[in-house]
């Protein structure tokens, strides 16, 4: 608007007294304007190097009015700035805050580093660090549910018998470190550059291309057997019975599919077809076609799993198809008793992997009397931390009681 002044009284102090007149006339109604008061100084400075420029001695009444006008409101605005007004600030009363509402309280590195304590001291820092303790406390009450003594003495409820959902990613990458392993890279690293050199980057951990060429000279006869059983046993492969028999045929301990083969505990895996896995059986399957996988007998068993078990539990890291089909089993039992969510995304593009536990509970997913926990938080540093407080304790008590019977 200062601008736009200046050039209009440039334009008009070349004209006639009269012209320049009726525009002194117009911006003095212009001024006039509330919205203007910040900008006066400014448009005053303007008139008064335009007027020095050019003579226009027998306006100097007119603009020393116009400048007396606009020194009246700069001071009034300057004043109202000065005042003393009446401070209004937040008094509402604050009611009680309950008795058995944790204080927050963080770790005191005073009393030397001790981890477990500084795990315990995460549930009253805030933020994060808070869910994180509700997390573990969450994980500790599904275990202590599962130890849980039934009528007939027996000891350990088996209608909560465990369960793996695993993407094909996860699954891949266990099987192929068995065979070499995977590098620290970063994220930033060229992807032309790494592609030349046959280094493939997930995130910042880099495959190396050889990786998936032994991975190739594994699979193929695993593929084969499996083809012949199906012919002359009848066997109906599902990608639950062909992850269980992967885990058996790797045979090393660094292996999670391994233990889960060696628990007999069934990992479910609904995209098994993509990624390395699924190039696998496209390759094996154009030399010998006919190997078939039913995804229709898995789901039919997850969800008998879910229907039949006394209580359900769900530990959820990271998002996709995986978190969405086992919530979707326990909604057949009308959801599940407990939920820890353990991911980086946000709801708000309607995503199902930022869906909240709230909005699972909405479907019968959780049940409305669960207490679910989501840790906004990487779970390659979340979890770690939740094992080392949870599975990893009742490991090693039942360890020690079994070494003191």
């Amino acid at each position: 608007m200062v601008a736009y002044v200046a050039l209009y009284l440039q334009g008009t102090l070349s004209q006639s007294p009269e012209t320049l007149t009726d525009a002194l006339c117009q911006l003095g109604q212009l001024l006039s304007n509330d919205s203007m008061v910040n900008s006066l100084s400014c448009v005053r400075l303007h008139i008064k190097v335009l007027c020095q420029e050019i003579s226009v001695t027998p306006l100097s009444a007119t603009i020393n009015s116009l400048l007396g006008n606009i020194d009246t409101r700069t001071h009034g605005a300057e004043n109202m700035a000065h005042h003393n007004h009446p401070i209004v600030g937040d008094l509402r009363k604050t009611a009680p805050i309950p008795k058995d509402t944790l204080k927050v309280r963080g770790y005191d590195f005073n009393q030397g580093v001790d981890y477990r304590t500084l795990l315990k001291a995460y549930l009253t820092t805030g933020l994060q660090a808070t869910t994180v303790g509700l997390a573990i406390q969450k994980v500790n009450a599904m275990i202590e549910r599962r130890q849980q003594p039934l009528e007939g003495g027996v000891d350990e409820d088996p209608s909560t018998c465990p369960c793996l959902k695993s993407c094909t990613i996860f699954l891949k990458e266990d099987l192929m470190k068995c065979f070499s392993p995977a590098y620290i890279g970063d994220f930033t690293m060229s992807g032309k550059d790494l592609y030349e050199k046959g280094h493939n980057r997930a995130g910042n951990t880099l495959i190396p291309q050889e990786n998936y060429v032994n991975f190739h000279k594994w699979m193929p006869a695993i593929l084969k057997q499996m083809l012949l059983e199906q012919n002359t046993q009848g066997i109906c492969w599902t990608p639950s019975k062909m992850i269980h028999r992967l885990g058996r045929e790797i045979n090393n301990p660094e292996s999670v599919y391994y233990w889960a083969y060696k628990n007999n505990i069934p990992v479910f895996c609904p995209a098994l077809t993509d990624g390395a896995i699924g190039d696998e059986l496209f390759v094996f399957s154009a030399e010998n076609p006919g190997l078939r996988l039913d995804i229709v007998e898995d789901i039919s068993k997850l969800n008998s799993l879910a229907i039949a078990a006394n209580s359900t539990g769900m530990i959820i890291l990271g998002g996709g198809v995986a978190k969405h089909q086992v919530c979707n089993a326990n909604f057949w039992r009308n959801g599940a008793d407990y939920a820890v969510y353990v991911n980086t995304a946000q709801e708000f593009d309607g995503s199902d992997s930022g869906g909240s536990p709230e909005e699972a509970v909405s479907w019968g997913k959780i049940s409305v009397d669960a207490k679910p926990v989501k840790v906004c938080a990487d779970a390659s540093i979340i979890f770690p931390l939740l094992v080392a407080e949870t599975f990893a304790v009742h490991a090693k008590k039942m360890t020690t009681g079994k070494e003191n019977k």
